[in-house]
């Protein structure tokens, strides 16, 4: 009796197919968090996504802005020289050699020379600061342009320098080229009445009205006012002012020619054939006729003289010299710095 209460009392085990289908009918666990990123398909011939840009380091947007402060202060010496050349238009007479040949000649050629050269530099002067302030904007038709514009400055600087090297009479800006020019009468006659109406003799006089003789002996005067506003120092003349001198009278020779003028005397010409050319051996045969040349009258002076033709041919070639040599020292120096800047610009525009 005791046994089989024991054995009742033992619960009871479901057989295995039960127990497989209690588990199989119970609901499923609600799903935890999932961490698949759908992705869709790629489409056909969709462009790549856009990167999304750097930003650019300061240093370099720095130095970019450095060169063209640098670009802003080489361009000036442009604009001084083109207006320079348009202020001085009406004052120049080498550009007379260069109208010599011209249909117009005179003064309008002169006057259309230094305009033309002014305005191109001034043209160069804009066209450097502009892409200096804009280059990004234009880069490169503006980068294109510019060069352009200072490779035909800098050939035009080697065209200068190149003729002043050389000595044929048919290479314009050439010293014997300007020798020649100046060696025709009508050519001189024009450049002599522009030199009067320069006004550089009368300039000279006023800049020196209070130095002494032994003081303005001392003046390092330019070729021009050297040669074309008093006479020669071998003359002998004796010092009035920059434009007065008195010559010393000819007791031992009477005068059979004499050139009117004033200046407290004459000289004849066997005194200059004999007693000049004695104390002077060594100077120029042609400087002793300056000293006959020479008058006091302020249209005249010493225009006529060979050491006024000497001196204005030294300033027209000195001037012709450093025209070059600025026009090559700019091109270059311009060049390189909008090359370099052109080059940091291409670098902050990737």
């Amino acid at each position: 009796m005791g046994a089989e209460a024991i054995v009742a009392a033992a619960p009871a085990t479901p057989p295995p197919a039960e127990a497989a289908a209690a588990a199989a009918a119970e609901p499923d666990p609600p799903p935890g968090p999932s961490f698949v990123v759908d992705v869709p398909p790629p489409v056909h011939g969709a462009p790549p996504p856009a990167r999304r840009r750097e930003q650019q380091p300061p240093k370099l947007i720095t130095l970019s802005n450095a060169i063209a402060a640098v670009t802003y202060l080489s361009s000036f010496p442009l604009l001084g020289y083109g207006v320079w050349l348009l202020a001085t238009r009406d004052l120049n007479c080498e550009g007379l050699l260069l109208a010599a040949d011209g249909p117009g000649g005179g003064s309008s050629s002169v006057v259309n020379y230094r305009a033309g050269f002014g305005a191109a530099l001034l043209v160069a002067f804009a066209a450097s600061c502009f892409f200096a302030y804009g280059g990004a904007k234009v880069l490169h038709p503006g980068a294109a342009a510019l060069a352009c514009l200072l490779v035909v400055m800098l050939v035009l600087g080697v065209v200068f320098l190149g003729s002043f090297a050389m000595e044929g009479r048919g290479v314009p800006f050439s010293p014997m080229w300007v020798r020649t020019r100046v060696a025709r009468e009508d050519t001189w006659a024009e450049v002599r009445t522009c030199l009067h109406k320069s006004r550089v003799c009368r300039d000279m006089a006023f800049r020196t009205i209070e130095l002494s003789p032994d003081k303005f002996k001392e003046e390092d005067l330019p070729p021009i006012e050297s040669g074309c506003c008093k006479p020669p120092e071998l003359c002998g003349m004796e010092y009035v002012n920059a434009t007065y001198w008195n010559r010393p009278r000819d007791e031992n020779h009477p005068p059979n020619e004499t050139y009117a003028g004033g200046g407290g005397g004459s000289y004849s010409t066997s005194y200059v054939t004999t007693t000049m050319m004695t104390r002077n051996s060594s100077a120029n045969p042609k400087t002793f006729g300056d000293c006959l040349s020479y008058s006091n009258v302020e249209t005249q002076l010493c225009y006529e003289c060979q050491s006024c033709k000497e001196g204005f041919i030294k300033s027209v070639n000195a001037h012709w010299k450093k025209l070059g040599e600025f026009l090559i020292s700019m091109s270059v120096i311009l060049l390189t710095v909008h090359a370099v800047r052109f080059v940091v610009t291409m670098i902050t525009r990737e």
